[in-house]
């Protein structure tokens, strides 16, 4: 899985098998046209695109070959400013303690109250995620008309609720398998309102 477009084709030019993931911003036929003909196996979908968006984009291959961001929380930009170091007036690439073993749970919070958790890489670099996480659940039905069978689920932040969420959207696809209307609740029920329903029903 990779989120550079570069690497996609080189991995699928040595016989891996390669997804596209989101950071590739598959947000057209034509871009998703050129990553199958680099290889890639699937195309996560721009999380930019509506839910009607996305049907239109995966309409040619009858949403085969696709995947959806259908919860979690993205990234909202890389920074190569170290937020820690420059926090605890250390100096960057040095200071891995505190990232690994004293602050593994990093946020900044704006002027209106939203905090972003913050999550470091092996480069040291920060990549802020969303305040709140991304929740698909109830454009499922909307999805699966289109064809579209695959939903990617992201846990990032400690204390994600990963079994329920997982057990919910596996019960909602479940359903929609059988050709029944799933509880489109069930999400609200395990995450509450603290989501956001990202571009699923707002274009850009």
């Amino acid at each position: 899985m990779s989120g550079h477009l570069g690497l996609v084709a080189e991995l699928a030019a040595q016989g891996r098998d390669v997804v596209a993931d989101y950071g590739v911003n598959c947000f057209n036929q034509f871009t998703a046209a050129e990553l199958f003909r680099l290889g890639a196996r699937r195309s996560v979908l721009s999380i930019e695109l509506t839910s009607e968006e996305m049907a239109e984009v995966s309409a040619p291959w009858q949403g085969r070959g696709f995947e959806v961001f259908a919860y979690g929380r993205p990234e909202g930009m890389t920074i190569e400013h170290c937020v820690l170091s420059a926090a605890f007036d250390r100096e960057p690439f040095t200071c891995r303690d505190l990232c690994v073993q004293k602050h593994t749970n990093v946020q900044l919070t704006d002027p209106f109250g939203y905090a972003f958790p913050v999550a470091t890489d092996s480069a040291c670099r920060n990549r802020l995620l969303h305040s709140r996480p991304v929740n698909g659940a109830g454009y499922l039905p909307a999805l699966w008309r289109a064809g579209l069978r695959h939903y990617r689920l992201v846990f990032n932040v400690p204390g994600d609720p990963v079994a329920e969420v997982t057990a919910a959207f596996r019960a909602m696809v479940d359903t929609l398998k059988e050709g029944r209307t799933p509880d489109l609740h069930s999400m609200r029920r395990v995450a509450g309102g603290a989501f956001t329903r990202g571009h699923f029903a707002r274009a850009v």
